[in-house]
């Protein structure tokens, strides 16, 4: 598998796993019951931080997305596609949950983020179409009922 496709891989997978945990801090503190000054610095303050998390995430996934389609995947074994597509698959997974968590939020927290969340989900509906093309690619079997379909269409 091409080195920086993986590379990327590890740091989106890692700024996910950042985001997703400031998310839940953020969660957290913001569902506490007592309106406390304490509280509401800490909520201010994982809010301004998952938003910095949020947009590192969003540009390191961005940068993935393009090597995945700027890649030429020919010369690549069934094996790493499939490999690489579990990846994304995981990383896909928790994105989607943390998108879900911070959507539990008020839109008074959301606010400061909404414009990395809308990208966000964006990529990760990009991201899971090239996980899928990957996947089907990786499997001969489905690859040869493209090839089958393909002769049959083209013979119409």
């Amino acid at each position: 598998m091409a080195l920086p496709i993986r590379e990327l891989e590890r740091t989106v997978c890692y700024e996910a796993e950042k985001a997703r945990a400031e998310t839940d801090r953020v969660a957290m503190y913001s569902i506490e019951s007592r309106p406390v000054v304490r509280t509401a610095l800490a909520v201010m303050f994982k809010t301004a931080t998952l938003k910095w998390h949020l947009i590192g995430l969003v540009r390191e996934q961005e940068r993935l997305i393009h090597a995945c389609v700027e890649s030429d995947f020919t010369r690549v074994s069934d094996e790493d596609l499939a490999d690489l597509a579990s990846s994304l698959d995981k990383i896909i997974g928790k994105e989607r949950a943390m998108l879900a968590r911070a959507s539990t939020l008020g839109t008074e927290i959301r606010a400061w983020w909404d414009t990395s969340l809308r990208r966000l989900a964006d990529q990760v509906d990009h991201l899971e179409s090239i996980a899928e093309s990957l996947h089907a690619e990786g499997n001969p079997e489905c690859m040869a009922l493209f090839a089958i379909a393909a002769g049959q269409f083209a013979m119409k």
